[in-house]
């Protein structure tokens, strides 16, 4: 299979296409994988805030719908 058809199956430049195709040859298979696989993006929700989400939905807001839930106050000390 040549450069231009790899590129139109992946949907990708040919010049791209070359690029990835350098890389692996270079490092092999590890250059397909997303250089951010497997963290956590910086704007994700820790998991204890999670938690304490999780234990109000349980105890004091039991019941509510997921709409209402977001604009409900979250405090747990209360």
């Amino acid at each position: 299979m040549g450069v231009g058809e790899a590129a139109y199956i992946l949907g990708l430049s040919e010049c791209h296409t070359c690029r990835i195709m350098a890389a692996y040859r270079k490092y092999g298979a590890a250059v397909i994988a997303h250089g951010n696989r497997n963290r956590l993006p910086p704007n994700a929700t820790s998991s204890s805030v999670k938690a304490q989400d999780m234990a109000l939905a349980r105890e004091r807001y039991q019941g509510v719908n997921h709409t209402h839930f977001t604009e409900l106050p979250r405090s747990v000390s209360e």
